[in-house]
């Protein structure tokens, strides 16, 4: 469960519609901060991309304004995701959960390996597992290449 409540979100869009100008920046921070694995439970991009639309169909958000702010902070967001996976490898074997489970990393790669840019794709619908496969792909060397075109693909594809 998402710590801000719908009480915060409705407040944000609250906002958002009386200050318009404001609306694409607010977006881009959430979605950005939701996609990354330290803050992912804090904020509900979700709930925040259906607002979001109400203002678009009132004529409060720009449409091109919403969608590039939806994209460019979910994949901004995915990208320090997973390069955190990337850079903090050595961390993330360390955990206990990891070191006890000597499989669970293993299975982790063989699905990266298997599927990698499909993985990505569909953990984008997928909720709070999303962060964790992005920070995975990263710890697991998934080709950036394939990461940034399937997490930029499945991002636009949610944005529309």
């Amino acid at each position: 469960m998402d710590i801000l409540s719908k009480d915060a979100i409705n407040g944000i869009m609250e906002f958002m519609r009386l200050h318009a100008a404001w609306g694409a920046p607010i977006l881009f921070t959430v979605m950005l901060l939701e996609g990354i694995i330290l803050t992912t439970f804090i904020f509900s991009g979700s709930l925040m991309i259906v607002a979001a639309g109400a203002l678009v169909q009132a004529g409060l958000l720009p449409y091109p304004a919403a969608f590039l702010a939806i994209v460019f902070g979910y994949w901004l967001g995915d990208w320090i995701n997973y390069e955190i996976g990337r850079r903090g490898e050595h961390w993330f074997r360390s955990l206990s959960v990891v070191r006890n489970r000597p499989g669970i990393l293993e299975k982790a790669e063989n699905l990266i390996a298997r599927h990698g840019s499909a993985a990505i794709f569909i953990s984008r619908f997928m909720g709070p597992t999303r962060p964790f496969v992005t920070f995975l792909a990263g710890a697991c060397h998934m080709d950036s290449r394939a990461f940034h075109g399937a997490t930029l693909l499945s991002t636009m594809l949610l944005a529309a």
